[in-house]
């Protein structure tokens, strides 16, 4: 069992907006409305969760293992995702001499390589982080086009370490239930590591 919490409390105050009809840039539409000054004090718990993991040797260099993590609200005590409560990475897998491969609701190899840059430990979901500005282009809200994911319905695997180099191969399978599209995610990675270079 393990887990991390990161309690805080933010202080905001907000002015107005950008008139409505303003072309802001010609990548995106106009505003369509602004938004009134706000400001106030509220608890927050960016990235706070509980887990779990566990493995079993199956013998030959086999080994079973899994993880369960749920994220949680140290300020509420409610989960971020009410409908789901493994919302973070969940996964079964099996490593022995021919690598690893896990099976679940997985980071992409980006965000487990490639996003380095952390504040406390913490990479995403809170105003202190990288992400949103290094691991997601500037159009929009949606989180559909950032780097920065944990897909659902992936299976990861990892190649043995060869003299210090080490590849992974991600694979969301997309599935939306109740829906005609498929989001399917392959990301491509490759790893170096001798003393201390990475």
């Amino acid at each position: 069992m393990y887990g991390k919490l990161y309690p805080q409390i933010t202080n905001y105050s907000l002015g107005t907006g950008t008139a409505a009809g303003t072309a802001v840039s010609t990548l995106v539409s106009p505003v369509t409305g602004a938004a009134a000054a706000v400001s106030g004090t509220v608890g927050e718990s960016s990235n706070s969760y509980i887990g779990f993991r566990g493995s079993e040797n199956l013998g030959g260099n086999l080994k079973a293992f899994f993880q369960l993590e749920a994220a949680i609200g140290v300020d509420t005590g409610a989960q971020s995702s009410p409908d789901i409560f493994f919302s973070r990475e969940t996964f079964v897998g099996m490593e022995g001499n021919l690598g690893e491969i896990k099976v679940g609701k997985l980071d992409t190899v980006y965000e487990s390589l490639g996003d380095t840059l952390s504040f406390g430990g913490v990479s995403s979901g809170n105003f202190v982080s990288g992400s949103n500005i290094m691991s997601k282009n500037g159009f929009g809200t949606n989180n559909a086009h950032r780097f920065h994911e944990r897909p659902a319905n992936t299976v990861m695997y990892t190649t043995p370490d060869m003299k210090g180099f080490q590849g992974l191969f991600g694979y969301s399978f997309g599935e939306v239930p109740g829906d005609t599209r498929r989001g399917n995610i392959v990301s491509v990675g490759v790893t170096y590591k001798s003393g201390p270079l990475y």
